[in-house]
């Protein structure tokens, strides 16, 4: 998703919920970093979407679980991100050798 135009705090909230709406379909919940890089505007800091993250965590609109953002409070996507991310570790190791 690219946003060409400078948006105010409405739009970002709704551009980051779409963001993981979007990640949610692959059950694949997102780092702070990782919904910034998505949504693909320069009109915004990385700050600012954590701290809309933030917002849409106290107000029980999306669930965190350690750095991981997710629209449903199912620990099985987050643990399975998790195991896959260390299994890609490890073979990133075994290709660089």
């Amino acid at each position: 998703m690219i946003l060409e135009h400078s948006i105010n705090d409405t739009d970002l909230r709704v551009h980051v919920l779409k963001t993981l709406a979007y990640y949610d379909i692959f059950n694949y919940p997102l780092k702070s970093k990782e919904v910034f890089h998505f949504l693909g505007t320069n009109s915004i800091t990385e700050e600012h979407v954590r701290n809309t993250l933030d917002e849409l965590t106290n107000e029980l609109r999306i669930y965190r679980f350690e750095d991981l953002y997710s629209l449903h409070p199912n620990e099985t996507n987050i643990k399975r991100r998790i195991k896959g991310n260390i299994e890609a570790e490890k073979c990133l190791v075994v290709a660089q050798k």
